[in-house]
């Protein structure tokens, strides 16, 4: 989603849900408006890959997924199991200021160092015959009352 002040923002989407939550700023808060969903042909090129902040530059072999930026800072896509459920989040780079997933919770953020990272595995599509792999992001716009 798009935030004013923030930028573009991983976030999460709950089934029957008509918002996205995400966070920023110690913060979380919903949106339905200026949403980006990531779709693709080929999904199973996409997969999550457990690590630890420190270690995330180490991942050479893939192709980390951008999912937005906050101010200066390009973000990744991560996920959590996080009291008993999956919580996407936004991934800030081991050498930012900001280092680790960062989800919403309640009305605050949680921060992580161990969480899994989505990245475009490019060893599995370097043995591929299929076509390439277009990425469809759909823009919502906001809701005109």
């Amino acid at each position: 989603m798009y935030r004013t002040g923030f930028g573009l923002l991983p976030s999460t989407i709950y089934r029957g849900s008509k918002y996205l939550l995400a966070s920023g700023s110690g913060s979380s808060f919903t949106s339905d408006s200026f949403v980006k969903i990531l779709c693709s042909r080929n999904h199973h090129k996409y997969k999550w890959i457990p690590t630890e902040n420190s270690q995330t530059h180490l991942l050479t072999a893939y192709h980390l997924v951008i999912g937005g930026n906050e101010g200066k800072y390009v973000l990744n896509i991560g996920r959590v199991n996080h009291e008993m459920e999956i919580i996407m989040g936004k991934v800030f780079a081991h050498n930012t200021p900001h280092r680790g997933l960062s989800i919403p919770y309640k009305d605050k953020e949680a921060i992580y160092q161990s969480y899994e990272i989505l990245v475009y595995d490019y060893a599995e599509c370097s043995n591929s015959t299929t076509e390439s792999d277009p990425i469809d992001i759909r823009f919502s716009e906001p809701n005109v009352v």
